[in-house]
Parts: structure tokens; C-alpha cells; sequence
């Protein structure tokens, strides 16, 4: 099968084994003169091309990377693209988080905001943004916004990054149905079909149906 060749360099020039990666399989049975295709298996496949969803994908590569591991990630997106929603937030300059954000400040049901504030409070989110290559700055109020104040900004390192970890994004694949076959996830969407070891659910809620977050997931 063919692949893709990455020769590393050290510092002073010399040559590094070079890594060989597999390219995605595809099988040519009947189905492919169909219009079917079925991509072989992912370690994970992530429902969902948000910035949850984006974030998960890169968590989950990050994390091997560091346990010395790569894993074959793929993001499963309905829209076109990904990150549609994520151009609107901020009235397009994205708010990425708040420096006082406290369980204390929810006026509805604050009990569900407490644990998740106090593993991941504001001062990680703009470290784990900044990990990722993007300058922040602080505005009035506390809000963090890119340095550039443009969401197209956010939505680029993030890209870049999915990139840079060979995470696959499929855009325009509405998942439809969740089977498990042979102890593997298969995500179906028309004809089509991908499998993953695991799944990751990340499809959003009802904020902004028009971008493609109705509930639907």
C-alpha cells in the first residue's frame, strides 16, 4: 500500500531514520463501483468538527504523541467545514474564555460549571491556546480574545495543528447510524462508512442551529 515518507533532520544535518505512514486503505469491493467506500480502521473517530470536537482530536493525538504512541484520528463533520460556528463567536472575534470565570457568576444551574472550571479554569485555556501557536490578549472585563481579534485566526491554528498530527477531517458526513461490529465503531453516513476502536461524541447542542448545532447528535 502506499504511503508518505517523513525524513527528520538533527541539528547538525545528519539524517534521521526516516518514518514511514500508512495512507488511509480503501476497499475495492463492489461497494466502491457503487459509490460506497469504507475507510479502514481509526484508533478514534470524533463525531463532530466544533471546537470541541477539534480540541478532542488534538487532545487525544497530543497525548499519545507524549506516551511516545501515534494514533490514526479522524474528525467526522456534517458541514462542509469545520469550525462553522466557531467563525461567529464573539461577533466574529471569538471569545476563547474569561480571566473571571467562577462557578460563583452562574445564575442558573451552577453545579455542573463547578467541576468543569475547576479542572480546566480560564488560565489553562489560554495556556493549552498558546501550546497550539496562538498569541492571546486580554480585554475589558477579562475577556480573551486572539491577538489578531479574528476567529478566522483560531480556526486556522487549529487546522494547522489537525494537520501537523495527520488527524483526518471528513466534512460533509453526517453520521446517521452507530453500529458495532467486531468490536469496532461503524459510523455510517449514506453510503458511506468509517470504522474507529473508539468514538468520541462532540456534535454540540441547540446554541445556533443555523451553523449546524441543532441537537441533532
Amino acid at each position: 500500500m502506499g504511503g508518505f515518507l517523513l525524513q527528520k533532520f538533527r541539528p547538525g544535518g545528519e539524517k534521521r531514520p526516516a518514518v514511514v505512514f500508512p495512507r488511509p486503505l480503501w476497499y475495492n469491493g463492489p461497494e466502491k463501483q457503487k459509490g460506497r467506500w469504507t475507510l479502514d480502521c481509526f484508533d478514534i473517530a470524533v463525531l463532530g468538527g466544533g471546537a470541541a470536537g477539534l480540541f478532542a482530536a488534538l487532545s487525544a493525538a497530543h497525548g499519545a504523541a507524549e506516551a511516545g504512541r501515534r494514533l490514526k484520528i479522524a474528525v467526522l463533520e456534517k458541514n462542509p467545514r469545520v469550525g462553522k460556528k466557531l467563525l461567529a463567536t464573539g461577533n466574529g472575534r471569538c471569545n476563547l474564555t474569561n480571566r473571571h470565570a467562577a462557578a460563583a457568576r452562574y445564575h442558573g444551574d451552577a453545579a455542573p460549571a463547578a467541576p468543569v472550571l475547576e479542572r480546566f479554569p480560564p488560565e489553562k485555556a489560554v495556556e493549552a491556546f498558546r501550546s497550539l501557536g496562538l498569541i492571546c490578549r486580554e480585554l475589558e472585563g477579562g475577556r480573551v480574545y486572539p491577538y489578531s481579534l479574528q476567529a478566522s485566526s483560531v480556526l486556522n491554528i487549529l487546522r494547522r495543528n489537525l494537520e501537523s498530527c495527520g488527524i483526518e477531517t471528513f466534512c460533509g458526513f453526517p453520521v446517521e447510524k452507530i453500529e458495532k461490529a467486531g468490536g469496532l465503531f461503524v459510523l455510517r453516513s449514506g453510503g458511506k462508512a468509517v470504522r474507529a476502536r473508539r468514538a468520541i461524541a462532540a456534535t454540540g447542542g441547540k446554541a445556533c442551529p443555523q451553523s449546524g448545532s441543532d441537537g441533532d447528535g
